[in-house]
């Protein structure tokens, strides 16, 4: 059976002891908890450690410490105690805060009193009577609380206002509340509940606690268990544990064990008893002990956080005893006795301390460089005194050469090295030195012949030369240092991996990994890919696929043979409570033994199942173009899709993994959407896409150090829209619009193909009336002067004729002038207009003014509009001088406001409209006004002259 009790080790030959300390580790404000003083733990179900303090809450998930976002109403929140309920949300209670409920990503606050400065603001204790519905111990008085409103538990008369520290649910359905001297119990009767028993108690009651039917009671004078509900209600303890000692809490692990609180942290499993104080590492001033669903024991104190993880390794301290605290070789007997080899010489370690062995016959053996045990089972060691050998119990020296390093052959040869380079053979007893066709006087550091024939020797500070052996005499075929591109080739150590390479570790460059079967294939491991150091002074291949590394910084494991990509994590032995440097490596059955420079580490991978756990991974961080997502709640699984605008182009994501083991956790990556394949394992927990539209999937995995991925990702689905004028509906309306477009276009073309129609028949129209007529009469007039003898009136007849053909060619110069597309602005318009008027108005001997604003420009008119203004204008203009008989004329033009205003007056005989015979030459003007939708007014009076306005819309 195990025991846990301090480890004490007595040296044979001065009788001193020496503790072993236990995997503690404690965390204070330095490692990022908001406060020192811890006064509650809890794990959710999420992993994380709840860590309550006066002065706030923080998450701890193994590495990191968060804060996250409760606020209280009543100044500092100052938590007493976690509780978790049935669906796994937790509750925080606290001081004159009330509680708070945690649920999606939110803390909600319930107060039992409306008055925030009630006593009854302070929560003690909780329970779950039924789902949903709970009870709430304060410092005054008990509160029935349904998720949303409290009501009193019983009348206020019918409980006594006392200050309630725990409330328990008993098997019988009973509830018991306890207060510092006294314990009441209510039973629901009839669904009313009733007191039904109290009882004091001889010493104060710290806690209550509950197991399937099991009481226990934490007191000031011991730890009371009541093996069911009838012993506790007649208050008949089966067992009074720690009597005499102040209990304050206790937790009781998965393993049965029950971890106890006290004036030091006892554990009690079995019957055994064993206790924690500061001599193990833990802090001064515990008061609470809590034992997770993991196996991790938390103890909480007034200066921080401290946690015991599986023990699977014992440490022994040689630094107070005889015994060179330095071990820098391990080795084991043909009894299996382990032996430890030191700068101060050999120890046998034996069940009650140790053996030292510093002299032979009279000579110090001063310091031990290698131990091996050889085929035949003898054990050698190399030492400052010689070659030494220890066979059934006895040590003699074997060979007086200062050997540095040894190596046997399949063939039970030994390969001796020497500190000042020379190199030796021990076969069958016989001592030959090895002829090097090229001998380097350094240090020999590490010696290996492989199945080739090839002899690897390993110099200090010359590299590596490699020799092909012929009998005992070695010729140099290539050589690994500077001379060949290797720098800093300074060789400590090496071993076969039992997979056909060979492994040199070196002083400040890490470990080299050479393939015995391709000359040019080599790995080149180092500090990073993750090595926790570039001093490798050990390599130990356990023969399971594991190959252990003692560096300057602690022992790593390298898992597999992937060399180029490989998985190492680092021990977690000792916690910082010992000097992290490992000299010497042994792996010994289910044992593995690790020299330090304090003393040497019994570690037991079987017992650590920390790296076996699957690690919890969740994001940390949300943060799009650089600025955190308000909706984002850290540490919670993500369940929602994002739908982000078009701009949303830089995404950031913040991941942390959940292991309270002390492992150090690395990251896969996958964004769905744009990475081919999951990312190599890496430190960064912070990750950043510049991302174009789409759809995306990002995943994360948290990989402990033996490469056990977490059971399964943390996923967070976005999606960021494309720009609006990339997206559908736009598209559909762009196409819409144009196909609107192209019918409205089609539509105007067809208008204009129909107007230039129009256009053309009143052109042919006017042609046919105006020129055909013309023509017509001409040709009759000629017929007549052809006839006719008489030549005066011949001659009446031809001036006709040359008055119709004048005639004929301006009507043709109108016509060709309004379809000329040159001609189509207003100003071009006003100056024909101010050239025919002038033209008429000099020949018939009328004074006359024409008025044109400088406010016309060059505004484009259709050609319609401006046709029918010029021969409106004309008409008007003919008139005055033919029927006007007037002396003066005046024309006023003006543009205002996108209209055209036109004055024509003149001083003559004017005219009364209703007497005027009907003319086409009025009718003409009035029809052509409402063509264009103008404003036509005509006023004359006889011997007043006439006045013609126009108003039009410019088209």
């Amino acid at each position: 059976m195990t025991r846990f009790f301090i480890y004490l080790f007595v040296c044979h030959l001065g009788g001193t002891s020496f503790a072993q300390l236990l995997p503690i580790k404690t965390f204070s404000t330095e490692d990022g908890l908001s406060y020192p003083q811890v006064t509650a733990v809890l794990r959710d179900d999420r992993g994380i450690l709840w860590v309550g303090t006066p002065f706030g809450l923080n998450w701890f998930d193994g590495t990191h410490f968060f804060q996250p976002p409760i606020q209280g109403k009543t100044g500092q929140i100052h938590i007493i105690s976690f509780f978790k309920d049935a669906r796994g949300d937790v509750w925080v209670l606290s001081f004159y805060n009330g509680i708070y409920r945690y649920h999606d990503g939110v803390f909600h606050q319930f107060l039992p009193s409306a008055d925030r400065g009630s006593n009854s603001n302070t929560v003690l204790s909780m329970l779950e009577y039924a789902k949903g519905n709970y009870l709430v111990a304060t410092d005054n008085g008990a509160f029935w609380f349904d998720g949303v409103s409290f009501q009193p538990f019983v009348s206020q008369d019918a409980i006594p206002s006392v200050q309630f520290h725990s409330v328990v649910k008993l098997s019988d359905g009973s509830i018991v509340f306890a207060g510092d001297s006294s314990i009441y119990r209510y039973s629901n009767t009839n669904g009313t509940w009733q007191h039904t028993g109290s009882f004091s108690q001889n010493s104060l009651v710290r806690k209550l606690f509950t197991h399937s039917n099991e009481v226990w009671m934490a007191a000031s004078k011991g730890l009371y268990f009541f093996k069911n509900t009838e012993d506790f209600v007649a208050q008949k303890p089966t067992e009074v544990l720690l009597p005499g000692h102040d209990v304050i809490n206790m937790s009781k692990g998965k393993d049965g064990a029950l971890w106890i609180a006290a004036d030091k942290i006892y554990k009690l499993k079995d019957g055994e008893q064993v206790l924690y104080d500061v001599s193990h590492g833990l802090s001064r001033s515990l008061s609470n002990v809590y034992h997770d669903q993991e196996g991790v024991t938390w103890f909480s104190s007034a200066t921080g956080l401290s946690k015991l993880t599986q023990e699977y390794y014992k440490f022994y301290s040689l630094l107070n005893s005889p015994v060179h605290a330095m071990t820098i070789g391990l080795q084991a007997d043909e009894t299996g006795a382990l032996w430890l080899g030191s700068y101060g010489g050999l120890a046998k370690k034996t069940g009650k301390g140790y053996e030292l062995h510093s002299r032979i016959k009279g000579q110090d053996i001063g310091y031990v460089s290698a131990l091996h045990r050889t085929r035949k089972g003898s054990l050698l060691a190399a030492s400052d005194a010689g070659l030494l050998e220890i066979t059934k119990q006895i040590l003699r020296k074997k060979l007086h050469i200062r050997a540095s390093r040894l190596f046997e052959d399949e063939h039970g040869a030994l390969w001796i090295g020497s500190s000042n380079g020379k190199l030796y053979r021990l076969k069958n007893d016989s001592l030959q030195a090895v002829a090097l066709n090229v001998e380097t006087a350094d240090y020999i550091d590490a010696i290996y012949k492989d199945r080739f024939d090839f002899l690897w020797i390993g110099y200090r500070g010359s590299g590596i030369f490699k020799f092909r052996l012929e009998g005992i005499t070695g010729r140099l075929v290539k050589q690994f240092n500077g001379s060949t591109g290797f720098t800093d080739m300074r060789i400590r150590c090496s071993a076969p991996d039992g997979q056909g390479n060979i492994m040199f570790g070196t002083r400040t460059n890490g470990l080299f990994v050479f393939s015995l079967s391709d000359d040019k294939k080599y790995w080149h491991i180092n500090s990073s890919k993750q090595l926790a150091d570039n001093w490798v002074k050990f390599i130990a291949p356990d023969g399971q696929q594991n190959i252990y590394l003692a560096t300057n910084k602690g022992v790593n494991v390298v898992s597999g043979f992937d060399y180029a990509f490989p998985t190492i994590r680092t021990l977690d032995l000792a916690n910082g409570n010992i000097e992290k440097t490992a000299n010497v490596i042994l792996p010994m059955g289910d044992t593995v033994w690790i020299g330090t420079d304090e003393g040497i580490i019994q570690y037991f991978p079987k017992q650590e199942t920390s790296d076996t756990t699957a690690p919890g991974v969740y994001f940390t961080q949300l943060a799009i173009n650089s600025q955190p997502d308000s909706n984002f709640h850290p540490y919670e699984i993500c369940n929602r899709s994002l739908r982000l605008p078009y701009d949303s182009s830089v995404i950031s994501f913040g991941f942390a993994g959940v292991d309270m083991h002390g492992e150090s956790l690395r990251y896969r990556y996958l964004l769905e959407g744009q990475d081919e394949a999951w990312s190599r394992p890496t430190d960064r927990s912070f990750v950043t896409y510049h991302l174009s539209p789409g759809k995306y999937r990002f995943k994360v995995l948290a990989v402990n150090e033996r490469g056990i991925n977490s059971l399964s990702p943390a996923v967070i689905d976005f999606v960021i829209l494309a720009p609006f004028w990339k997206q559908a509906w736009f598209l559909t309306a762009c196409l819409l619009a144009v196909f609107f477009l192209a019918y409205a276009v089609y539509r105007y073309r067809l208008k204009q193909w129909l107007q230039v129609e129009r256009l053309r028949s009143r052109i042919s129209s006017d042609l046919h009336d105006e020129i055909g007529s013309t023509l017509s009469s001409i040709s009759i007039l000629s017929e007549l002067a052809m006839q006719e003898t008489n030549k005066p009136q011949s001659k009446g007849i031809l001036s006709e004729i040359k008055n119709s053909s004048v005639l004929l060619m301006e009507k043709m110069d109108d016509i060709i002038w309004s379809v000329n597309p040159k001609n189509d602005s207003l100003e071009n318009l006003m100056l024909r207009i101010q050239a025919f008027a002038s033209q008429l108005f000099e020949a018939k001997n009328i004074g006359y003014t024409i008025d044109i604003d400088p406010s016309i420009c060059n505004l484009r008119l259709s050609m319609e509009y401006r046709q029918h203004v010029y021969l409106l204008l004309r008409e008007a203009i003919n008139n005055i001088v033919k029927y006007a008989c007037c002396t003066t004329a005046s024309i006023h033009i003006k543009v205002e406001s996108g209209f055209l205003f036109i004055s024509i007056q003149d001083n003559g005989r004017g005219f009364i409209s209703d007497d005027i015979k009907r003319g086409n030459g009025l009718h003409n003007m009035k029809e052509r006004a409402a063509l264009l939708q103008a404003t036509l007014v005509i006023e004359s009076l006889p011997d007043a002259g006439t006045t013609i306005s126009f108003r039009s819309k410019i088209k």
